[in-house]
């Protein structure tokens, strides 16, 4: 399971996008662009936000020889007739380390983790900024279960007022 939810906390704004494949999915398929050609990052996927003419991006980048994948979620104004919305942004995953069902899950108060005894792992960990001001705070990461299975996950936050940039970087160990 990889994935990520964008619920308004206010209950004013009709936002409920969640993106789980194989799991729960509430919003139509995005449009995939590849800036560089087909096969090279970065990825964007784009969400269209139906009656409240929203946008949200994905940006799928990674640096190799850091061993990271970052996400960065771009969520824009929500706005729906004369409310604003705020809430969290998820990034969620189940991961298995090497397939491993042995695997240990973990977090502290920034970033979530899976490892297994080998001493492999993935990490997540992630901030969110304002765009208007480019003002960022970390995330919180933390382990729960979804769906039956232990998750790894990282949770930012979003205010419909300005637009905001949720970044979340897995990280192999």
């Amino acid at each position: 399971m990889e994935g990520f939810e964008i619920y308004d906390e206010t209950d004013s704004v009709p936002v409920d996008l969640v993106v789980l494949p194989g799991f729960r999915v509430t919003q139509g398929p995005s449009s995939v662009e590849q800036p560089k050609g087909a096969g090279k990052l970065p990825i964007v996927f784009t969400y269209e936000g139906g009656n409240i003419r929203n946008r949200d991006a994905i940006t799928v980048t990674a640096t190799p020889i850091e061993k990271t994948v970052t996400f960065s979620m771009t969520v824009g104004k929500y706005i729906y007739q004369y409310n604003t919305g705020f809430g969290p942004v998820t990034r969620i995953a189940g991961l298995l380390v090497d397939g491993s069902s042995s695997d240990v899950f973990a977090n502290s108060e920034y970033a979530a983790f899976s490892y297994n005894p080998t001493g492999h792992g993935v990490m997540i960990s992630g901030s969110n900024c304002v765009e208007q001001n480019s003002a960022c705070e970390q995330n919180s990461g933390f382990v729960s279960q979804n769906y039956g299975q232990k998750t790894v996950q990282e949770q930012g936050w979003f205010d419909g007022r300005d637009g905001f940039t949720d970044g979340f970087t897995y990280r192999v160990f």
